[in-house]
Parts: structure tokens; sequence; C-alpha cells
């Protein structure tokens, strides 16, 4: 016999009680299944093995993830067991059993003199690792058997299966208690619901019929409805429905078309003796397993029909009274909202009058205030103008002469468009204005209110001009036109400074007219921008810039004559651009 084979004979002889009690616990584990009894046959099998001290189960606990002790054996090394597992954990030492799923072997490291070896051995079930199994041993050589270590690690493979076997009856038998109980408590339930199903069935004052919806045959009445049909019950159950019901053929495809809307219906019963009662019938349809039923419940409304054929008469005799007395409350009402009409006319004329009265009012207020402002100025630079030149005439050179009669001329010019701009609101606020129109040469035209306008503005001021389209001649009002024009360049040049240029660009194309003014001045406020085409309003930011508060009412004035709109963009300190189109008709 070679040495391998000697080895293998001692090691078969050392394990052999260990085998057996494999052996006999493979024949003997369901023979219990209280998952004490179980652990503990598990645990005296490995005592078997030689210098083991102790044998000990934790099981993972699938809410906490933790390993949760079970057993060990012999009990009073349980402290010992739970304390040497933590510290396996807390070095890792346990995780890689756990990772690779094998057996791994440890010092316990109790003292440093000390022989002490733990095996950890992972039950490992079909969802995964399930527990720990330790095995705490006297001695341990240092090169452990492969042999061994696999027996260990199947019979813990079958250990944990035992366990989980155990644990899923315990699970089972639980639920099927719990189902039972259920089970019982609902057949409880269902013979009392079908009790109170009956005696609701039968006390009800409602004709009902079960119908079973393949036969067409009634297989349930209650009491209310053979009283009607004027029979037995079990006289009426097993008789076709059509024998009670739906026996007009006249009438089958309306009744069809009720039925499939589900909705309450008037129709007819035919007794046992062939009379036939008025009902209101309702039906519905239940499914019970493969079975489907139909529901049919009706009252008498025999009363209700007598009630309304009297309420019917009586109805026509007091719609006879009632026409009697129509036309003449008819005129009585037609006079009635010719007054009425005429009093709400009165009273809006009313309204409207206050309204325009005190608009009027506020205007003339405004107008009074304008004029006194802006006609003090002008007026003061002409009087001083010509008394300067009255008084120092001799004295002055022509240069200086020509320069103030200059001022004195350009202010009266100013007083005569404010003169304009006043008498131009006047006539729209009555109504007095209407378009004019005239051929003219739009590029021509344009050019020349411009370099008109640039005379009274000192030499240095940039107005750029561009037109755009063919210098055709278009009917149009120009003196609206005019107004519009001088308007929008007159804001743009008082709103920005000398050295900024005014931008104007003018299109025509597709019988439209299309004027755009751009300056680079001090811009209007956003929340400011509806209110620049009221009278008289100017912007929190003109400062001390002189200004009527009318031009852009003027252009907005024209522009609705004219049928033109008129749009703004503005941002503070930027500047503004506004935009104006006009339709041209041939």
């Amino acid at each position: 016999m070679n040495t391998n084979s000697r080895k293998n004979e001692l090691i078969r002889e050392e394990w052999k009680d260990f085998l057996e009690s494999i052996d006999n616990y493979i024949y003997s584990r369901y023979s219990t299944i209280r998952i004490h009894e179980i652990i503990k046959q598990g645990l005296n099998v490995y005592l078997q093995i030689p210098n083991i001290k102790s044998a000990s189960v934790f099981l993972l606990n699938k809410e906490t993830l933790a390993f949760d002790h079970k057993m060990t054996l012999p009990n009073e090394l349980k402290d010992m067991s739970i304390d040497l597992l933590n510290k396996l954990i807390d070095k890792g030492a346990l995780g890689k059993s756990y990772q690779t799923m094998s057996v791994k072997s440890h010092k316990t490291e109790k003292s440093a003199k000390s022989n002490e070896y733990c095996i950890s051995i992972p039950l490992i079930v079909s969802s995964g690792v399930f527990g720990i199994l330790l095995l705490v041993f006297e001695y341990l050589p240092e090169k452990i058997s492969s042999i061994f270590l696999e027996i260990c690690l199947l019979f813990g493979n079958l250990f944990a299966s035992t366990i989980d076997n155990s644990l899923l009856i315990k699970h089972l038998n639980q639920t099927k208690e719990i189902l039972e109980q259920k089970v019982a408590l609902r057949t409880m339930h269902l013979a009392q619901s079908k009790r109170e199903l009956n005696a609701i069935f039968d006390s009800v004052h409602t004709g009902i019929l079960v119908i079973d919806n393949k036969t067409e045959e009634i297989i349930k009445s209650n009491p209310v409805a053979a009283e009607m049909i004027g029979d037995k019950e079990f006289n009426i159950i097993g008789n076709n429905y059509r024998q009670y019901l739906d026996f007009d053929e006249n009438n089958n495809i309306k009744i069809g078309q009720l039925i499939e809307n589900k909705r309450n219906f008037e129709s007819n019963l035919k007794k046992s003796n062939g009379k036939l009662i008025p009902i209101l019938r309702t039906v519905s349809f239940i499914n019970t397993g493969n079975n489907y039923y139909r529901i049919e419940s009706f009252i008498d409304i025999s009363e209700r029909k007598k009630a309304e054929l009297a309420l019917k008469q009586a109805n026509e005799l007091l719609e006879l009274k009632v026409q009697e007395r129509t036309e003449d409350l008819q005129l009585l009402v037609h006079k009635l909202k010719n007054e009425i009409k005429e009093k709400e006319n009165a009273q809006k004329e009313l309204i409207r009058m206050l309204e325009r009265e005190k608009e009027l009012s506020d205007l003339k207020t405004k107008f009074v205030s304008m004029v006194s402002h802006e006609f003090r100025t002008p007026l003061t630079i002409i009087r001083s103008s010509a008394q300067l030149v009255e008084k120092f005439y001799s004295a002055l050179n022509d240069e200086e002469k020509k320069e103030y009669l200059d001022r004195i001329i350009k202010t009266v010019d100013f007083m005569k468009d404010l003169i304009e701009n006043v008498i131009f609101i006047g006539k729209s606020d009555i109504d007095k204005i209407k378009s004019n129109p005239i051929k003219i040469k739009i590029d021509e035209f344009c050019k020349n209110v411009i370099n008109d306008f640039q005379l009274t503005l000192p030499a240095k001021r940039i107005i750029n001009y561009n037109f755009e389209g063919n210098n055709s001649e278009i009917n149009i009002d120009s003196k609206l036109l005019r107004h519009i024009i001088v308007n929008l360049v007159s804001n743009a040049v008082k709103y920005s400074d000398d050295d900024k240029p005014i931008e104007i660009d003018v299109a025509l194309k597709d019988n439209q007219l299309n004027l755009k003014v751009k300056d680079y001045g001090i811009g209007i406020a956003e929340e400011e921008q509806n209110r620049i085409f009221d009278l008289f309003f100017r912007g929190k930011n003109v400062g001390n810039i002189s200004g009527t508060g009318l031009g852009m009412s003027i252009i907005l004035r024209a522009l609705e004559i004219l049928n033109g709109k008129i749009s703004v963009k503005s941002k503070l300190n930027q500047g503004s651009v506004f935009t104006v189109t006009i339709p041209i008709k041939n």
C-alpha cells in the first residue's frame, strides 16, 4: 500500500464518526419540521469532527442584513461564538467567505500561544448565502485537507437547504391557516349576504325578474312581480320573458335601443289574463362566472298615467285661458319694453354727455395750463428779441440783427405749429376732419417736408433719409401725412442730443407706405409706452425739455383717418423706433 492510500485510509478512519453522522442526518432530516431541532441535529453532526470545540449557526436577517445568532453547541460557548463572529466581520475575514461562497479557516488570536482555529462555512441555498456556520477547533493542522473542506461545505449546503425548507414549510402552514380562516369568514359573510339579498329581493316594492340571457327564460321572480303578473312564482319561472315583456313587435327596435343604453323607459307588462298595464322599466346585466343574467325591474305607473292624463286636460284648459290673456299681455309688454328702451337710451346719452363734459373739462384745464406755459416762453423770446433790436438797432451789426430776427421767425413758426396742432386736436374731437387725398410723388414730398423742418435746426444736426421703391404718384391726404412726419421727426430731434443722428426710412411697396423714424435719445420707459398717445401725456424722464404732449395724439388720430397703424420699440437711454404703415389705394 503506497503512502497516499495509507493517508486516505487514516482520514476515513479519523472522520468515521463525522461521516456516519452525516448519513444518519440525511435519513432522519425530515423526521421533524421544528427549526430548533433541525439546527440542533446539524450542529451535532459537526461536533463529531475530531478536535472540535464548538459549532454555531448564524442566519441572515433580510431586514437588517445582519447575522442573527440561532444556536451554539455547547450552549455555554454562545457568547464566545458571537464575539468571535463580530471580530471576523470587523477584520473583513468573514466577508471573503460570504462573497466567494467558499470555506475559510481563521486563527482565533485568543492568545499569542494559542493554537485555536475556526472555520467559516457559508450556508448556501437557491437564493444565495442563507447564513454562516462557525466551527471552532482546539487544534487544526496548517495544511487542511481539501476533502475535509469539501465535505464540510457539501453538508453545509444540505444543512442550509433543510433549514430553508423547514422555514418555508412553517411559513406555508401559517399562510394556510390564515387562508383557511379567511375562507371560513368569507363563507359566513357570503351566506349572510345571500340571506340579506333574498330578504331585500322579496321585500322591495319593485317587480323583479331574473332572466338567463342565453335561453331568455325566467329563473327567478320576486313576490311583487308575481302579484303584478297575476300568477304564482313557480308558474312564472321557466317561461320566456317575452310572454310578459317586449311583446309588441312594432316597438321592439325602440325598446332594444333603450335596453342597450341602460336607461329607464316606459313600457307595458302583459298580465296572465292578457291585460296590459303601463310600467316604468329598468334593465341591467350581471356576470357570475360563465353565466350571463339580465335583471328586469319595473313598477306599475297606472295611477301616474291617469294623473298625467288629468294634468294634460287641465293644461289644455289652462292654455286656452292663458291664450286669451296673452295678446293683452304682449301689447302691454311691448309698450313697457319701448318705455324701458327709451329710458335706457336717455340714461346712456346722459351718462355719455356727463363723461364727455368731464373729459372736456379735464382737457380744458390741461389745455389752459399747456397754453399758458407753452405760449409764455416763445412770446417772451419774441418780445425780448424785438426790444433788443429796437433799443440797440444802431449798435448791432447785420449778422446780430439777422440772428435776432431768425430767433423771432423760428419762435413764431413754433407758435404757428402749436396753434395748428391745437386746431387739429379740436377738429378731430368733434369729427370735422375727413381724408382729402391728392396725388403726390411720395419721395419728393418726404424730402421737402424733412428739408423744411431741417431749416429750423442747427446746421450740425444730421438727419439721414433713405427711400426704397419707385417715386410713383400715390393718392393720400398730404396734410395728414405732413402732421405725422413732422411730429415724429420733431420728437426724435427734441428728445435726443444734437450730436446724435436721426434716421428716417421710407418704403413704398405692395400698396403700402412704410415710414420708420429712429433716434438715439432718452427713450421711453416700458410702463409708459402704452400711454404716449394720450392727450397732454409726457414721460417722467423728459426733464426740462419743452413740449405740449399733443404730438403723439395728433399722429394717432391722423393714422385713424388714414386707416394706418403705428408701433413703437424703445429702451431708456438707448433711443426709440417708431414704425408707421399706411395702406395706399390706387
